[in-house]
This record gives C-alpha cells, structure tokens and sequence, in this order.
C-alpha cells in the first residue's frame, strides 16, 4: 500500500510538472508573438488635411510595408475602434493632434496596452506619462525663449498678452508664467478672450500704449485680432505662439497679417512652406519606421529606450529628450514669409 501511495503522489508531481511546463511555453510562444505580430500603424487623424497628406507622402517616400488603419478621432468612439484594431496586433499610433484629444486617449493606451507618437502635442499632463506617449514638438520652454528673444531685439518694454480660453495647454497650464519669467522688458499683461466677449474683441482701452503684443490664441482669433489691431492703427510688433499657425489664419488680408512674427516648431529652411501638422506627422511616420525596424512590436521596450534617440527628420536631426518632447531646429517666421514662399498649407 505505501508503496502505491508513493507511485501516485510520483506520478501527480509529474503530471504538475508536464501541465507546469505547458503553461510557461504556451506563455512564452504568446509572448513571441505578441513581439513579431502584424508590424503596422494607426492613423489618429481629425480635421487636419496636413497630417493625412504628410503621412501619405512620408509612407511613399520611405516605401513603407506597414498594415495602415486610419481612424478619424471622435471621442465617443475611438475606445471602440482602437479595440477592434488592437486585435489585429497593431498597437502604434501616429496622432493624435491636439493635447485634449491626448488627455482623452491617454488612459485607454494603459488599459489597451498601445503607444502614441504624436506629431505636435505639448501638454505635459499627457507627454511621457506612463512612457506612453512621445511627441515631436518641442517643450514650451523653447517656444517661449525664442519668442522672447525675438522681442528683446526688437526692444519691447511693455508686452499685452492676449489668450484664448479654448486650449488647455496654454490657457490653464505655465505658458504664461514661464514667459512671465523669461521676459526682460518691464512690465507683462496678460489679458484673456472670454468665449462670450471673443465676437466683440473687447480689448483693454490702454492697448495702443503697449509696444508688443503675444498672441496666444487660435489661428481665427489671431487674424480677428490682427484686424482689429489695424483697423485702431497699432503701430507695435504683434506676434503669436505656434497654436496660432493654421490654414484659418492665411484666410486673412495680407495686410492685416504680414507682419505677423509666428512660432514654428519647424527648421527655418522650410518654414514658410510646410507647417507643424505636415512636419510633425512626417517625422512621426520616420520615427514609427524606425522603432519597427528596431523593436518590431515590442513597443514596451521601444517606448522604454526613447531617451536620447535620435534621427534625422524632414527639416533637421531630431533628439527625443528624457520628458519624450523632441529637441530640434525651430523658427520664428513673418506671414510674408509664408507669403512669398511656396505654400503648401
């Protein structure tokens, strides 16, 4: 009997062992193949024709083999439809565009186990949080040390800053205060379009005794401004960050906007031709090849080891920095620029 007893406790160690073994090669063979599974990208797109035309063409250029799913953003649905992609094994993503389409899709990249390269977001509430999302724009600290060096040599003493209330990432985070900050001139205003007043421009009664004049509003309302601005003879320099850079604003006189002095987050060489939408995505689709040549779909190591990679993008070399923003060339352009040059956009 105790020999039998003995036999049967063998036989169970032996039969957990074999369904032990099993397990860890069925998890294993999973994990392969969740590494070398369809190698592919989604297109997070929405109103921007420069984002689908950009990733076009940069797909063409580098004759890319890559599955391509386009979603159009809508937040009532992209869960739904990054789900039903994520079944085929593609996991990458190219956008989204703006920083509260990120903050949207942030918390469904953890729960889907999916990357973002975005091609111009800037909020850090969303930019590297949890290594999910990298982006190709650059931090706020250089679009404002580029505006204010600007200003500084064109002298400006007293600045009105004038802001939207539509975009977070300028409206409720430190843009302000950084370039409180940095400026050198003496005094800073900060005045701010509320939704209900926006259609009037109800501009402070001293605006003609400022000498410079920040912008940081869309592309619509820095072109209303810009008019209004005319049409009471400002005489001061009037410039805008980069959220005002859209097809919206070129819809304008150019004797209202000409003169315009605009932050580009791209290489002055092709600046006044192509903007941060077209730029942004390019690059993002070069980077995109890259990590799937590199990584496949092991995008947890990829997004892990993005510190300090570097490539060469459609306007210039291209650095990711510890904070998953890009270290690159950028610019500060008057409309005329984009006027006289070969417009794209």
């Amino acid at each position: 009997m105790t020999g039998t007893k003995e036999s049967k406790r063998e036989r169970a160690k032996i039969f957990w062992l074999v369904l032990l073994g099993i397990v860890v090669i069925i998890s294993a063979v999973f994990s392969i193949l969740r590494i070398v599974s369809i190698s592919g990208v989604i297109l997070l797109y929405d109103d921007s024709s420069d984002m689908l035309r950009a990733f076009e063409e940069a797909y063409e250029a580098y004759n890319l083999d890559l599955k391509v799913f386009k979603i159009r953003y809508n937040p009532d649905t992209v869960k739904k439809q990054l789900e039903m992609v994520s079944r085929h094994g593609i996991r990458l993503i190219i956008g989204p565009r703006l920083s509260s389409e990120a903050e949207v899709l942030l918390p469904i990249l953890v729960e889907l186990d999916m990357y973002a390269i975005s091609p111009t977001v800037t909020s850090p509430r969303v930019v590297g949080i949890d290594r999910r999302i990298v982006t190709m724009a650059v931090e706020d600290k250089k679009q404002i040390e580029m505006l204010v060096q600007e200003m500084m040599k064109d002298e400006i003493k007293r600045l009105l800053v004038i802001k939207g209330e539509e975009n977070n990432a300028y409206a409720f985070l430190p843009f302000i205060e950084l370039l409180k900050l940095e400026f050198e001139g003496e005094e800073v205003i900060v005045h701010c379009l509320h939704k209900d007043a926006k259609k009037e421009f109800e501009l402070p009664d001293n605006v003609l005794n400022f000498d410079g004049i920040l912008c940081v509003t869309d592309g619509k309302t820095t072109g209303m401004l810009c008019k209004k601005l005319f049409d009471i003879g400002y005489k001061g320099k009037i410039y805008a960050s980069d959220y005002a850079m859209d097809k919206n604003l070129l819809l304008f006189s150019k004797k209202y906007i000409d003169k315009l002095k605009v932050f580009m987050p791209v290489s002055k060489k092709i600046a006044p031709s192509k903007n941060a939408d077209y730029v942004g995505t390019y690059n993002a689709v070069i980077l995109a090849k890259l990590l799937l040549e590199r990584y496949h779909n092991d995008l947890k190591r990829a997004f892990t080891e993005l510190i300090n990679f570097s490539f060469e993008g459609i306007d210039g070399p291209v650095t990711i920095t510890e904070n998953y923003y890009a270290t690159k060339e950028c610019s500060i352009i008057t409309l005329e620029e984009v006027f006289n040059g070969e417009k794209h956009w």
